[in-house]
This record gives structure tokens, sequence and C-alpha cells, in this order.
């Protein structure tokens, strides 16, 4: 009798709430993995299924020489980065560029000619980088007394090191 009620009872939930896949928004971009390694991927997991519902000895050989494959296809992907860095004459740069590559980020370095400077327009590029770079300094001591007044909010003193 209480079979019956939960059967029941758990089919009605079921139909109200129906359960709901959560799929993770953060996608990861690595520029070794080429379309090819995809679509592998994809077969290997279809084959997986397959050779795990079925007994069949063929199909797992069959699996495991995929998989081989596989991997080996991404360790020489992977490797490719590492002789684009030993091979190059500028090491820095071609990491950067493979920094670049992986994290879809394409740097783009703009001069400025004309900066607002206390409500005067400046195109004089000795000002404009004196005034950057004051301005770069105020922030991190800006960020320094916020820190230290958030750690010790009754003392009026914003010198960091002479904390009791």
């Amino acid at each position: 009798m209480f079979g019956f009620f939960l059967n029941t009872f758990l089919w009605f939930f079921d139909l109200s709430f129906p359960k709901i896949k959560k799929t993770s928004t953060i996608i990861q971009n690595n520029g070794w993995i080429t379309p090819t390694i995809k679509v592998l991927c994809c077969l290997k997991r279809d084959l997986y299924q397959h050779t795990k519902n079925y007994n069949d000895p063929k199909l797992k050989n069959y699996y495991k020489v995929r998989c081989k494959i596989l991997s080996n296809m991404i360790k020489e992907t992977k490797r490719s980065y590492n002789r684009q860095i030993v091979t190059s004459k500028n090491k820095m740069k071609t990491n950067w560029n493979i920094v670049e590559v992986v994290t879809v980020r394409k740097f783009v370095h703009k001069n400025i000619h004309i900066l607002n400077t206390d409500c005067n327009l400046t195109n004089k590029q000795q000002t404009i980088s004196s005034s950057l770079n004051d301005h770069i300094l105020s922030t991190a001591d800006r960020i320094n007394n916020k820190a230290f007044k958030n750690l010790n909010p009754n003392r009026n003193n914003s010198i960091p090191w002479n904390i009791y």
C-alpha cells in the first residue's frame, strides 16, 4: 500500500518539478584544443558509452587504440607550444603571443596624445607621463591607507610600518 502511494507521489512530484540540468557558463579556452581534438573527444565519449553497454572485446580494443591516438595528438599539440618557445629568437614575445592566443585577448597598444589634467587639455608627452605617474602612485598610496585604516580603525596614523 505504501509502495503504491510512494510511486504515485513521486510520479506527480516529478511532473510538477522537473529536473533541471545546470551547465557551467565558464568556458576555458585552451589554444591547443583544436577542432579535430574536440571532435575526437566527442567520438571517444560515444565509444566509451558503447563499450560500457556492450561486452565486445573488439570494441574495447578499438576504444583503447582511439584513446592512444587522441592522447598522442594532445601531447603533440601541447609540445608545439614548447617548440615555438625553444626555437624563437625572442622568447618573451613568443610567450606573450601564446598567452594572448590561449586567453583570447588581443592587447591593443594605444598612444595617448591628449590628456585632461586638472580641467586642462594637454598634448605634451612629459606632462602626460608625469600626471599618469602621479595618479598611479597616489592610487597605490590610497589603497594602502584604506587597507591600514580597515585593519586598525581606531588609529589615525596612516603609516603602515608603525603597527604595534
